[in-house]
């Protein structure tokens, strides 16, 4: 399987990286082919959403290609990043706005939404700095606007399939970060999923 990780976290010395550090280890022993992606590597964070409106021999087409060609070469994405105000952080949702434009993720017939990118599937992996239990709840995380916004607002919209989501609280309670053993397991639940849920 083709894998595609996708991280955004602007801090250097993060948890995300090392999420996705263990998924693609795991990914890669068990033969899958996984590539990357920081959006806040130069090579991948474009200035601005101007998306398609672009030329093409703009160094922005550029960029916003390179995205869109590991995109259409994967067959599972993992998204990995940290709950800023029960969202993603800025860079990252520029680089959505950027690269899943209309013409590549989406398409208007008869004044109707078509999705474009069918049969691929995600996985969300995030990690929160405040105690919020509920984003745990079998049934209720389901309805948080994070889990609401990445399956239906955005992935959905492209035709792409929301197949995990797990997200890691109390990363920064007292100050403690976070609390002991508590990332370890969540970690143990990302070696998981890269085992057995593609």
């Amino acid at each position: 399987m083709n894998i595609l990780i996708v991280t955004g976290n602007p801090k250097e010395k993060n948890h995300t990286s090392l999420i996705a550090e263990i998924y693609k280890n795991v990914s890669e022993k068990n033969g899958h082919e996984v590539r990357c992606i920081d959006v806040y590597d130069p090579l991948y964070c474009p200035a601005y959403s101007k998306g398609a409106r672009l030329s093409d021999d703009d160094p922005e087409k550029k960029i916003i290609s390179a995205s869109q060609e590991l995109i259409t070469w994967a067959e599972e994405i993992v998204f990995i990043h940290p709950v800023w105000w029960s969202n993603m952080p800025a860079g990252l949702k520029n680089w959505i706005d950027s690269v899943f434009v209309p013409g590549f993720a989406y398409k208007y017939v008869n004044c109707r939404p078509v999705v474009m990118l069918t049969g691929k599937k995600a996985k969300l992996f995030c990690t929160a700095g405040s105690y919020a239990p509920y984003y745990n709840l079998p049934i209720i995380k389901f309805f948080t606007p994070l889990h609401l916004l990445w399956r239906y607002a955005m992935l959905g919209f492209f035709g792409i399939e929301l197949i995990d989501f797990k997200v890691c609280d109390k990363m920064n309670v007292n100050n403690s970060c976070p609390p002991e053993g508590c990332f370890e397991a969540y970690l143990r639940r990302v070696e998981y999923s890269a085992q057995h849920i593609h």
